[in-house]
């Protein structure tokens, strides 16, 4: 029997700001966005402000909470950078360890190569001087 059909199934939970803590992996949910709307009836014209939930445009890989101080939360990036989120603007959802580290593998891979080359690259260069 295939081994991966016992492991129980994880839910991404979305995740209220106070909730949040050092080590935990999180996704972006949703992202609250606003737009101004100009209402042109009558003698008096009137900006309208809308603000509404949209969820992002590209998946993004799952971050690693660095620090928090709210409502601003440090997030690693899978190529060892930091974002900076504000937790007014942006639903977290909390994802599963396991789930989190299998979707970092491959670009940890692919950075680890790109490394590798660039060292290989300087290597020749130094060697044809």
């Amino acid at each position: 029997m295939n081994k991966q059909r016992n492991k129980a199934l994880t839910v991404s939970r979305s995740i209220a700001p106070e909730d949040i803590r050092e080590g935990l992996f999180v996704m972006t949910m949703h992202e609250l966005r606003q737009a101004a709307m100009v209402n042109c009836e009558g003698i008096k014209p009137e900006v309208i402000v809308l603000q509404y939930a949209a969820r992002p445009y590209e998946t993004e890989l799952p971050r690693k909470v660095l620090s928090v101080c709210l409502p601003f939360v440090v997030l690693e990036l899978p190529d060892e950078k930091v974002e900076v989120v504000d937790t007014r603007a942006v639903r977290l959802a909390r994802v599963d360890s396991r789930f989190a580290r299998l979707a970092l593998k491959p670009s940890k891979l692919k950075e680890s190569k790109r490394k590798s080359k660039s060292k290989k690259k300087r290597k020749r260069h130094k060697k044809s001087k």
